[in-house]
């Protein structure tokens, strides 16, 4: 079935399989249009020290007891003045999980731009305006904390970087 698509897409069979080795020739990826994982999770880093999300975001890094050299990177944005006034089950919250498997570059990238979004560093094409992205994010966060993991697996994703090995 599947040769049946690739005709409906109009590629010769020949022509993919010459693609498919290609891409199995052990030729390095061009990855320049991806942020590195140290630089990534430093931008949200700084973001979350340097106030820049006007006191909306706070990040840490989760431990397991048993395996210390495991670090889980959150970021939780929210109205925190707002949201801790208020009673903790009135509080809806969102855990939004990005790079679970070290190869998925582009889902990392995606967390990034939603955490400029939240933080109005980057405005949402669904509202518009950059002032009036702005309030509806503002809106959204006085009601909504919003918990994000970048990065699921860094150390993955850094083998998946240098191209080394299986991640």
């Amino acid at each position: 079935m599947a040769a049946f698509l690739i005709g409906d897409l109009g590629a010769p069979p020949r022509m993919l399989q010459q693609q498919s080795e290609s891409m199995t020739a052990n030729a390095p990826l061009d990855l320049s249009f991806y942020h590195r994982t140290e630089t990534l999770l430093g931008r949200l880093t700084q973001m979350a020290q340097a106030d820049q999300c006007g006191r909306r975001l706070t990040g840490e890094n989760l431990h397991d007891e048993q395996d210390p050299s495991f670090q889980l990177p959150v970021f939780t944005f929210g109205d925190h003045a707002t949201l801790t006034a208020q009673t903790p089950h009135r509080t809806a919250k969102v855990l939004l999980n990005f790079g679970a498997h070290g190869r998925e570059l582009i889902t990392s990238e995606v967390a990034l731009r939603l955490a400029r979004m939240l933080c109005g560093e980057a405005p949402s094409r669904f509202y518009g305006s950059v002032e009036r992205s702005r309030l509806r994010i503002n809106e959204l966060l006085a009601d909504v904390e919003v918990m994000v993991v970048p990065v699921q697996v860094p150390a993955s994703r850094m083998l998946a970087e240098r191209a080394s090995g299986t991640c």
